[in-house]
C-alpha cells in the first residue's frame, strides 16, 4: 500500500511540474526508471522529494530534449517552495 502511495504521488508531481496528464506521468515515471536503470520506487521517492525541495538529482536530470536543471514545482501549483 504504501508503495502505492508514492508512486501516486511521484505521478502527481509529474503531473504538476510537467503539466502531463496523469497517464503521461506514469509512462514518463516508467520510462525513467527503465532508461536509468533505479527501480520505480526508488525513483518515485526521489521525484517526491525534488517536488518538495526543488533538487532533482544529477543523474535524473539527463534526460534527453529536457530542461529540469534549476527548475523547481510551482508554488502556485501547490509544489515545492519558491525560488
Amino acid at each position: 500500500m504504501e508503495t502505492n502511495a508514492i508512486l501516486d504521488q511521484a505521478v502527481g508531481v509529474l503531473v504538476a511540474a510537467g503539466r502531463l496528464t496523469p497517464e503521461q506521468g506514469w509512462e514518463e515515471l516508467r520510462e525513467t526508471s527503465r532508461r536509468l536503470g533505479i527501480e520505480l520506487r526508488d525513483l518515485a521517492e526521489r521525484v517526491v522529494a525534488w517536488g518538495g525541495n526543488g533538487q532533482l538529482p544529477t543523474g535524473l536530470r539527463a534526460r534527453p530534449g529536457a530542461d529540469t536543471q534549476g527548475h523547481a514545482p510551482d508554488p502556485a501549483c501547490g509544489g515545492g517552495a519558491a525560488r
